[in-house]
């Protein structure tokens, strides 16, 4: 099947991939969802979590931070917090970071100021854990 979605993975500091892909998957607000070619158009929230793709017979995963989703015109364009490819991330370290920020939120009051970037944390140290598993 030839590519026929063109995705545009996009984060702060820069584009993370941009490439013609036969399908995506990614975590939605309600769930996780999937892109076909002549999806019909829809804007999302993305949670943190996992976001793969098939580019030329490859399956490409990452990991990415919570952000917003378009799908429009077979494009799809993520701008997420972060992105980071499987094969990029040290899963011991990943693991050891998810640990630290799971003890770091339970010792935190549900009123700290900082309790909800804490709490992005582990969603994104567990992302990360997730597609590091993926490759090692």
């Amino acid at each position: 099947m030839a590519a026929a979605l063109k995705l545009s993975l996009v984060t702060p500091a820069g584009v993370a991939a941009s490439t013609a892909v036969d399908y995506v998957t990614a975590p939605g607000f309600h769930g996780e969802f999937g892109v076909l070619p002549g999806h019909t158009p829809f804007i999302t929230r993305l949670l943190a979590g996992v976001i793969a793709f098939n580019e030329g017979g490859q399956q490409r995963v990452f990991a990415i931070g919570s952000g917003l989703v378009e799908i429009n015109n077979n494009e799809v364009l993520a701008l997420v917090d972060f992105a980071e490819e499987a094969a990029s991330i040290d899963a011991a370290k990943a693991k050891s970071e998810l640990e630290q920020f799971e003890r770091e939120l339970l010792n935190a009051s549900f009123y700290d100021e900082d309790h909800e970037k804490l709490r992005a944390r582990v969603e994104a140290a567990g992302a990360r854990v997730r597609v590091s598993s993926r490759v090692h």
